[in-house]
């Protein structure tokens, strides 16, 4: 006998990761019911106003058992800090402080492994908003660990790059044939599809949560900026283009941390990340 699965509560579905996670629960046969990131603001969130209750009042009325997932948020680490941590944390915690009383609602959020690095978080405020949330959702496990989920991601790539992201940045160059220039790129990086990601969180939501309500999704297979933008330039007859050590070498990114593969990383579907990665910007350019 088929049981219906509880519903998700999706914020940030037009995202990148947000609309792989729609999609595959709609393969799945999983509901999702999409609060708008957009309407929510408008809502007046950002603000302590009535409009806010209002919206989370009529939202929550209905609601039963269900997974409520954030996808949403800003990256952009140029944004003032206060965006950001509204953002990608304050809105998530005042969202959860509405729903405190549903014993029968949980809460998965999105962080990212460079919350390990203090001294990066601490110049970067988007890393900080970020760890933020990361702090707070633990906290709140302590009481209710079967409630609260905070999973540490790497880079995300599948669909087109923002244009302040390093492969947005490489997609450009690529795109008008100008000059690329970067740091000597020691940095270690791991790049997972968003499909990839979407599936494991769905897998998440259908079953009980226990052990650590905080943590990382690695696969173990990290690649050096230096190598996945050759690889990427050298794919698109581009090379000419890169320039790297043209840029000093950031301080406080990882050169040296490989993070051990997340046991949840057992469907091998993907190809390795500069693969990956040149096969989207086939679709784009």
């Amino acid at each position: 006998m088929n049981v219906p699965h509880p519903p998700i509560v999706l914020l940030g579905a037009s995202g990148e990761i947000g609309s792989s996670i729609r999609e595959a629960a709609r393969t799945l046969g999983m509901p999702v019911q999409n609060w708008g990131w957009k309407e929510l603001l408008g809502a007046g969130l950002n603000a302590e106003k009535d409009p806010f209750n209002g919206w989370l009042k009529e939202k929550t009325a209905p609601l039963g058992p269900c997974t409520v997932v954030f996808a949403q948020g800003l990256t952009n680490s140029r944004l003032s800090p206060e965006e950001l941590m509204f953002s990608n944390c304050d809105s998530v915690r005042r969202i959860v402080g509405g729903l405190a009383d549903r014993s029968a609602v949980r809460f998965l959020t999105l962080g990212t492994v460079s919350e390990h690095f203090a001294g990066l978080c601490a110049g970067n405020p988007y890393l900080s908003s970020k760890l933020a949330l990361g702090q707070w959702m633990e906290d709140q496990a302590h009481g209710a660990p079967d409630r609260f989920r905070h999973l540490r991601l790497h880079t995300i790539y599948g669909g087109a790059p923002k244009p302040h992201m390093f492969l947005g940045q490489m997609l450009d160059a690529l795109r008008h044939r100008r000059e690329f220039r970067m740091s000597p790129g020691l940095q270690l990086r791991e790049y997972h599809h968003c499909a990839e990601i979407a599936r494991i969180i769905l897998e998440m939501v259908r079953t009980p949560w226990n052990g650590p309500a905080v943590r990382d999704l690695s696969s173990g297979e990290p690649v050096r900026l230096c190598d996945l933008a050759g690889g990427v330039f050298g794919h698109f007859d581009g090379m000419s283009l890169l320039k790297v050590g043209a840029l000093p070498a950031p301080a406080g990114e990882n050169t040296q941390t490989r993070f051990p593969a997340s046991p949840e990383f057992t469907w091998k579907k993907y190809p390795d990340p500069v693969t990956g990665i040149c096969k989207t910007f086939e679709t784009i350019l």
